[in-house]
């Protein structure tokens, strides 16, 4: 797959752009060194032209600097000779001559320094010329792995700097000039940018320091011909010159040098231009990302500063200098910071110091009387002036709502804020009533009152005691409740732990109580305690997973595992050998194996010695171990429902009661095992709430370790989650006391007021953190903006996320300092020292919450990008190493809280949009119609004509009914002969014998005192009342009058029995048919109870027996070939009452046309028809559109858009076909493989197009445009072929992925935990290299027989859902398409691998095409070719179809 990715995606033939060069050869040879034989390095080559720069204030002889694109060292360009105000065509060497140059300069310093002559052979290794500069600069970036090509992508975004220099000994900076290269990515290959180049400071010095000199110089001139002038004047008046001349003369002398303006300033010349271009052999991304086309974006991060450090951070070099006595970096400080945002990465932060302005010395007594007196005056003004009393600061009278509040946590960097904030505000605002929901200091104050509960630590130490006093938990809590009440008050639960030998404080007692009193009762049940048994468990579960996690990285998976328990291929898994096993990897933990073998266990609970191998298999499981408590409310809510039901042991009972789907067994106990357990769990969790195995949630409510779970496991199971969600919300009052020191007004203040004044204190005048590099930019592709809008809980990501807490509306950031150069664990640092440094620096990693919901902010009108500016408070991370405050020297909320904050800015470069596809359209046709017709109309609703007629046929069919039971009574049936000699049937004949006349209705007036009559006029009087209000507007409003008023309703009567008699006569027909038709049907075929019941022909069951015979028939005719009356069989189906209207119906006689005779207008026009039968919202499903899409796109073949003359239409069509599909199925992979399709066939089309305009001497202007097209439709289906092979869990996460018990998660923290864990032996390392396979699981050396694995060639799993494609095709009968696939589509795109196209599968396809098109030559040749190869000739199915070739 990774292969596959980079190649370009060329449409129709286009020749390749094999831009991602090998640098260096490929080794073949069999015999090479294993090092020397990996593939060289893969790489992606820009080719940068300097072309020109103008408006140089003056000439200049001028070199460039190239940096960016993650050169780690700046190109620079050959120096220019001749100077010049706007040079051109800077020379560059390539990379091998400069690698050349650069060995050659060290071989000669090498010889200098050891003052002799280099080796002969070094000197011939030498070139005799290097390849001569050239006026493009070649860059190659590696682009390999996935690390490097998301490297070079974050740098294509990056500016990419030309620097202008002075040519000299010593260059100087002229100008710099920023490019945008990212249009390289996806928008083309070649770029021509003409940007400002704006004048260095060393420039602008310069002609600043020229122009002034230049000034002086010219105003001294200007004074010294003015005393020129005045000399001479005065020289002429000695002279004798008329006075009135001299006079004149001054005066004019005098005139101007009033005149004279203000010295001239200078002014900065106007900024350059330069001319730069850059090109690629393609736009990278379609070899790189081609999936991320239209759907990417550049992400901008800007960190101003971290402000308002910690005092013991800002002193970790010692005593920082006074403010105001110094400023800029501080160069002693030890530590250097890094930050982690979004991918961002920032390092070598330093601590700064902020220029702050000292306020001016008093005035008055001269310096030295100040110097002296200053220290007397401050004595004595210390002992004279009191002590000013601050002022208060003013409460805080405000009231916050629930989001409010919620924000306020976030900010505050309180973790679990967006899931736990709403249930604490909940109980902070229950006593308030007519505030409109809001809380205010009074109410925060009530956070005191949620109790503290203690630790799984303290629980597990009460567990072992109460274990080694009373052997098990039920009889340790009888001896606590010494009252017999059924619970435990606060003052036994204290007094028993006494007696039972608790040493702790009071203080660790009433935590204790708080952890178990999971109602807040202030007693604690049975169910209750019960909770000290699952939190072992849970411990339990936990060392059992770390067990297993260990075994298995040792030896790779769980069937290398096995090999190595079962060294002998038994079969079957020991206890003994599963510990010797462990022993013998170096896994020192006995105890954590036993657990996880006695996990495995639970599922062979019959077994007693041994597992089998599928059992071993579920040790793999306990990875999820750490989400099963996150699990447990989930499974209350499957079991109890939502709103929780019983508690106590009523939930046991409830609980057990839905498991076993039974009624309890009181007397005897009901329970049940793990494997009932877990069957009966995927019964009730159809759609995976639960998110992890049944097998770790039976475990751990197994607290006695029986193996099996009754009434009592179940009942501890609500207390359990209801105890772990006061402890959530207990920790609000832990993080807010720890970060204040108290719960009062002050913490209320600054956790929910405006800190406007706080944050420019601190960034005007306090020390803070900066970098070097304060903006960092970086690509963000599909997977990315997916996640990101599934973090922001947007639609325009179709909510794909699984993830429970998705939508925060946010992403963490990481910083942590660091000494610069030490080890990462302070454990590894020798000097004292230093290792303080250190666990200093590693109890200050802080994580910070930054809220992104400003970036779904609709486009401006501009169309730039949203943008979040941010503070975000910092908290210590949840995670730290033993020992990191052992001595209590650091504080216990280092950052405390709304103190210490981060300041930046986050910047998109485009709004964000719809992913695609977007702008998602019904097909239409050219000339604005709807493809898909509307839907049939509804019949008409009956008549009231007809609805009387209908009534009149049901009661027909009841007096029919007590007709016949009137005939049985009275013995009025007789025998039916249904056969030769004879031959009596089971069912008798009524009504023939001694019936007379008026006797039924007789006997219906006896029945019930005539009720039954009464009641079947009743189911005709409605009708009747309808049709006469209906028909005659005239008629009796409410019945006759019995008298002669009567007769002028004659007519009604008349009109009332016409209907009547009409239906009694239908009915009559109809039966008189069915039994014509019973007469002539073979009782042997049909049975004899059938074959003369005329009731049969119009039930449901006859109706799908019908269906089903047509057809079989037609199928029949179909296979003799007989297409016509295949063809009529199936028009009779679709004619039938239930098909008219079965899409799926259609679609199967879609599916007939084009199978037999490729008719493709009438399958399409069958096709429209059945989509049109589906609800609008509901749309066609995958097969109708895919059907009707790719038989758009068959040109071979005509439909119905071509007497448009449109070329494109049918392509615009079928891609909305598909498109609307994707758009509202995001997670299925299969559409996305068919707008591949569409997509590619016409890019195929256009090809051909190409080299038939190519040939015939077009335009060149139209050909260019038929390219362009061709290039973007290839482009948009190798977009969807990417799409489709990645999974769709990939777009299901956040940005905010969670770690152990929900903390954030941070990949370079965890590694360093699990690094701290191993060093102070919490964890065992895992060895590097894997143990052997056992002899007995060695394959033979020589094998009797053939493996069959060798003998097939099964295609790759990745391929699975391509193949599942091509089989749809020839489902639905398109040969055409399925060669394109197998064939063009490999080639161009890499459709399918080289393994799945040469596989047996595949081969079969393209026979099936090749019979379907009767190309029967082709289908043979096939058959050979697939058993010339080893193996071939053992597939049945070849030779089935060989055999229908010939």
């Amino acid at each position: 797959a990774g292969s596959r990715a980079l190649q370009f995606p060329r449409g129709g033939g286009l020749p390749p752009l094999a831009f991602c060069e090998r640098q260096g050869p490929w080794q073949t040879m069999t015999d090479a060194d294993p090092a020397a034989t990996k593939p060289a390095e893969q790489a992606i080559v820009f080719h940068v032209e300097v072309a020109s720069a103008t408006g140089l204030p003056r000439p200049e002889r001028t070199f460039v600097r190239l940096s960016g694109l993650g050169l780690q060292e700046d190109m620079n360009s050959e120096h220019q000779v001749e100077e010049s105000a706007e040079p051109a065509s800077w020379l560059f060497l390539s990379p091998e001559a400069i690698a050349e140059a650069a060995r050659l300069k060290a071989e000669a310093e090498a010889a200098a320094a050891s003052k002799k002559k280099p080796p002969a052979q070094q000197e011939e290794s030498r070139p005799t010329s290097v390849e001569p500069p050239t006026a493009v600069c070649r860059i190659s970036r590696p682009c390999g792995t996935p690390a490097e090509r998301q490297k070079l992508l974050d740098n294509v975004c990056s500016p990419f700097r030309v620097t202008l220099f002075r040519a000299g000994e010593t260059p100087v900076p002229l100008a710099q000039a920023s490019l945008d290269l990212s249009g390289l990515i996806h928008d083309t290959a070649s770029v021509e940018l003409d940007v400002e180049l704006r004048w260095s400071e060393e420039l602008i010095a310069e002609l600043r320091t020229q122009f002034e000199e230049e000034a002086a110089a010219a105003a001294e001139a200007a004074a010294a011909a003015k005393a020129e002038a005045e000399a001479a004047a005065a020289a002429a008046a000695e002279a004798g010159e008329a006075a009135e001349d001299a006079e004149g003369s001054a005066a004019g002398d005098g005139e101007g040098a009033e005149e004279e303006g203000p010295p001239p300033s200078f002014v900065e010349p106007p900024p350059g231009r330069l001319v730069l271009k850059a090109s690629t052999a393609g736009p990278i991304g379609r070899a790189l990302c081609p999936q991320d086309l239209h759907d990417w974006a550049v992400l901008s991060v800007r960190l101003d500063g971290v402000y308002h450090l910690p005092q013991k951070l800002l002193e970790a070099g010692g005593p920082l200098p006074e403010p105001g006595t110094a400023e800029g970096p501080v160069e002693s400080y030890p530590l250097k910071y890094s930050v982690r945002l979004l991918g961002c990465e920032f390092d070598g932060g330093r601590l700064v110091l902020p220029h702050v302005e000292l306020p001016p010395a008093d005035e008055g007594g001269g310096a030295e009387v100040a110097a002296e007196g200053g220290a007397e005056g401050a004595e004595a003004g210390a002992e004279s002036e009191e002590p000013a009393t601050p002022s208060p600061d003013p409460d805080p009278s405000f009231d916050i709502g629930s989001e409010e509040f919620v924000e306020g946590l976030t900010r505050a960097g309180f973790a679990a804020a967006k899931e736990d904030g709403p249930a604490v505000f909940d109980f902070l605002g229950r006593p308030r009533t007519g505030l409109g929901g809001r809380i205010g200091p009074q109410d925060f104050a009530r956070l005191a009152e949620l109790g503290v509960p203690a630790e799984p630590k303290t629980l597990l130490e009460l567990y072992t005691l109460l274990i080694e006093k009373h052997e098990n938990l039920e009889t340790a809590f009888g001896a606590l409740d010494a009252s017999a009440e059924g619970v435990i008050s606060r003052e036994s639960f204290s007094a028993g732990l006494e007696e039972a030998g608790f040493s702790g404080t009071p203080e660790e007692s009433e935590a204790l109580f708080n952890a178990l009193d999971s109602r807040r009762s202030g007693a604690v049940g049975r169910e209750d305690f019960r909770i000290i048994g699952t939190t072992k468990r849970l411990q339990d579960l936990e060392t059992a997973a770390k067990a297993a996690k260990w075994l298995l990285a040792s030896t790779g998976s769980a069937s290398a595992l096995l090999k190595q328990v079962d060294e002998q291929k038994t079969g079957q898994v020991t206890k003994e050998a599963f510990l010797a096993t462990a022993e013998r990897l170096g896994y020192p933990d006995v105890a954590g194996v036993e657990l996880a073998y006695s996990y495995m266990c639970l599922l062979e609970p019959e077994s007693v010695d041994s597992i089998g191998h599928a059992t071993f298999e579920s040790l793999s499981t306990l990875d999820a171990a750490t989400a099963a408590a996150a699990a447990l409310p989930r499974l209350e809510d499957l079991l109890l429902g939502s709103d929780g039901g019983a508690d106590g042991e009523g939930a046991g009972e409830a609980a057990l009661k839905k498991l076993l789907d039974q009624p309890l067994d009181f007397e005897a106990g009901s329970s049940l095992g793990c494997l009932d357990f877990v069957a009966r769990i995927k019964q009730l969790d159809t759609a995976g709430t639960l998110g992890v195995p049944a097998q770790l949630l039976f475990f751990l409510l197994d607290m006695n370790g029986t193996g099996k779970l009754g009434m009592p496991e179940f009942s501890g199971l609500p207390a359990f989650n209801a105890a772990a969600r006061w402890k959530r919300l207990a920790a609000v009052r832990v993080f807010v006391e720890s970060g204040f020191g108290s719960i009062d007004t002050d913490a209320f203040k600054k956790l929910f007021d405006d800190r406007s004044d706080y944050f420019t204190e601190a960034e005007e005048s306090l020390p803070r953190v900066e970098w070097n590099r304060t903006e960092v930019h970086g690509y963000r592709g599909r997977e990315w903006l997916q996640r990101l809008l599934n973090t922001l809980g947007d639609e325009r990501g179709r909510n794909r996320s699984t993830e429970p807490v998705s939508t925060a509306g946010g992403a963490w950031l990481y910083l942590f300092p660091m000494i610069e150069g030490a080890p990462a664990d302070f454990k590894d640092i020798a000097d004292g020292a230093q290792a303080a440094l250190g666990k200093l620096s590693r109890w200050h990693h802080a994580q910070a919450f930054i809220d992104l919901r400003r970036l779904a902010a609709p486009a401006s009108a501009d169309g730039t990008g949203p943008e979040v500016e941010f503070r975000a408070f910092l908290a210590q991370v949840g995670l730290q190493p033993t020992g990191a405050n052992d001595a209590g020297d650091l504080d216990a909320a280092p950052y405390g809280t709304c103190q210490t904050y981060i300041k930046g800015c986050l910047r998109l470069d485009r709004p964000l949009l719809r992913l695609c596809p977007r702008d998602v359209r019904p097909p239409m046709q050219p000339s604005g119609e709807t493809y898909i017709p509307p839907p049939p109309e509804k019949p008409p609703p009956p008549t009231v004509n007809e609805e009387l007629e209908k009534e009149a046929s049901k009661v027909v069919g009841r007096l029919a009914f007590e007709f016949a039971r009137m005939c049985n009574e009275r013995g009025f049936d007789e025998t039916k002969i249904v056969g030769p000699g004879g031959q009596v049937g089971p069912s008798a004949i009524l009504g023939r014998k001694d019936v007379k006349r008026h006797m039924f209705l007789d006997w219906l007036e006896q029945q019930l005192e005539g009720i039954a009559l009464r009641d079947l006029g009743g189911e005709l009087r409605p009708a009747i009342v309808r049709l006469v209000r209906s028909e005659n507007k005239d008629g009796p409003a409410c019945g006759l009058g019995g008298n002669e008023n009567d007769a002028a309703y004659t007519h009604l009567r008349d009109y009332i029995l016409k209907h009547l008699f009409r239906a009694l006569n239908r009915d009559v027909e109809k039966h008189r048919r069915m039994r014509d038709e019973a007469l002539w049907r073979s009782p042997p075929l049909v049975g004899p109870a059938n074959a003369q019941d005329p009731d049969v022909g119009d039930s449901e069951e006859k109706k799908q027996q019908q269906d089903s015979m047509l057809i079989r028939l037609a199928f029949e005719y179909e296979l003799l070939g007989d297409i016509d009356r295949a063809r009529e069989l199936y028009e009779e189906r679709l004619a039938m009452e239930q098909n008219v209207e079965n899409g799926e119906a259609w679609y199967g006689y879609a599916r007939f046309l084009m199978r037999c005779g490729q008719n493709q207008t009438a399958a399409e026009r069958v096709l429209r028809y059945a989509i049109s039968l589906r609800p609008e919202d509901d749309g066609p499903s995958l097969k109708e559109a895919a059907f009707l899409a790719c038989l758009l796109q068959n040109h071979r073949l005509p439909c119905s858009l071509d007497a448009e003359g449109v070329r494109s239409a049918r392509f615009d069509a079928a891609v909305a076909l598909m498109e609307g599909f994707a758009d509202r199925h995001p997670d299925e992979q299969m559409p996305l493989y068919f707008l591949f399709l569409i997509h590619s066939i016409e890019a195929w089309g256009l090809q051909a197009e190409i080299s038939a305009a190519k040939e015939a001497g077009g335009d060149e202007e139209s050909v260019e445009e038929l390219v362009y097209q061709c290039e973007r439709l290839s482009a948009e289906a190798a977009k969807y072929l990417e799409l489709a092979r990645t999974p769709a869990e990939t777009f299901k996460g956040s940005l905010n992925p969670a770690g152990p018990f929900g903390r954030p998660s941070f990949p370079e923290l965890e590694d360093l935990v699990q690094k701290e864990q191993i060093n102070r032996g919490e964890a065992i390392e895992v060895p590097a290299t894997k143990p052997e396979t056992p002899a007995a699981w060695q394959p033979p050396a020589r094998a009797a027989f053939p493996d069959p694995q060798t003998m097939r060639r099964p295609p790759e799993t990745e391929d699975a859902i391509a193949l599942d494609c091509i089989d749809l095709l020839l489902h639905c009968g398109l040969p055409d398409l399925v060669r394109f696939l197998v064939h063009e589509a490999v080639q161009i795109y890499g459709f399918l691998s080289p393994v799945t196209a040469a596989s047996e599968r595949c081969k079969i396809q393209l026979i099936k095409a090749a019979m379907m098109c009767k190309d029967w030559n082709e289908a043979e040749s096939l058959v050979a070719d697939l058993f010339n190869f080893r193996g071939g000739d053992r597939v049945p199915e070849a030779h089935a179809l060989l055999g229908e070739v010939r």
